[in-house]
């Protein structure tokens, strides 16, 4: 948790997307004027979001001809808003991620997968990494799929009678975590 707060992850992505021979573009914000024009110039089919706070605005969300998938890091469609995957260990809950289509409502839209994850529930940060890598699993079998056929398959309605939208975790809530056992 610290080194999201402190450390440089912006520059730990670009060196991976640089030894994967990806190409990559600094914006100010995905619903900038500088994106929506990289989006039609580039032709962009579809954008797959993982782990940013950013709300996509519908015209961002319509200009890729495939939209938009987000990879969310809780058990929709129960577990909203942000660092859910945190929450879900101090409140002692199963956690884990899902795939899900974008639309204009925060996590909303068709269910692609949600996966519970067996991770170390002492353990916040061999939990997140256990998870990052059954993400890249399951997004690249999503992503097959979306090649193969062109669409997308919703496996669940993301509609829920107790939608509790989580907020960032304060400085307090690491130390009960802490007190409860669990390694951040």
């Amino acid at each position: 948790m610290i080194k999201n707060y402190f450390g440089n992850s912006l520059q730990r992505r670009k060196s991976a997307y640089k030894i994967a021979n990806k190409k990559t573009w600094i914006l100010p914000d995905i619903n900038s004027t500088e994106a929506l024009e990289l989006l039609k110039n580039e032709k962009i089919d579809l954008i797959v979001n993982s782990r940013t706070r950013s709300i996509f605005k519908k015209q961002i969300l319509n200009q890729p001809s495939l939209g938009c998938i987000n990879i969310h890091h809780g058990l929709l469609p129960d577990q909203r808003g942000l660092m859910c995957d945190f929450w879900a260990h101090l409140e002692g809950q199963d956690f884990g991620f899902s795939i899900h289509q974008m639309t204009s409502k925060i996590d909303d839209g068709p269910i692609l997968h949600v996966e519970k994850i067996a991770g170390n529930k002492n353990s916040y940060m061999e939990s997140i990494w256990l998870a990052s890598q059954k993400e890249a699993q399951v997004t690249k079998i999503i992503l097959d799929q979306i090649s193969n056929d062109g669409s997308f398959k919703a496996i669940i309605n993301n509609s829920s009678s107790s939608i509790l939208y989580r907020k960032n975790p304060s400085l307090i809530d690491g130390y009960r975590m802490q007190r409860k056992g669990v390694k951040l």
